[in-house]
């Protein structure tokens, strides 16, 4: 089975892409939003898509709609924040401080539920 990829957006304060990538994930970043886009248009896949909510600005709202045009994965959003945004974009939500092991679990049930629904693996 092919090492589950994820694909992170936003600046990465919290060290995330070595635990993703610590604990068996392939890993990819890209700073923006459209650089994600910008991803999915050149035929590239994933698994996941988490984003980085900054502590200085709140995740565009206006432009994750636009992201879920261009593919069915999961949307992860590691807030900056204590507060929830209940817009149904979000598969999780996690909160600043939450063990990476919670995290990493809810992950990769959400994964392993894309594939068992017969969603195949992202080629690399």
């Amino acid at each position: 089975m092919a090492r589950p990829h994820v694909l992170l957006c936003g600046i990465d304060n919290g060290r995330r892409f070595e635990q993703f990538w610590a604990a068996g994930f392939s890993v990819d970043q890209c700073e923006t939003e459209f650089d994600v886009v910008r991803w999915l248009l050149y035929g590239k896949s994933t698994d996941l898509i988490c984003v980085l909510e900054a502590e200085h600005r709140a995740v565009e709202e206006t432009t994750m709609p636009l992201v879920k045009n261009y593919t069915e994965v999961p949307l992860v959003l590691f807030r900056a924040s204590h507060r929830f945004n209940r817009n149904g974009l979000w598969s999780l939500e996690v909160l600043p401080m939450t063990p990476a092991g919670d995290w990493l679990r809810g992950i990769q049930d959400l994964i392993g539920l894309r594939r068992s629904a017969g969603y195949p693996s992202p080629v690399m």
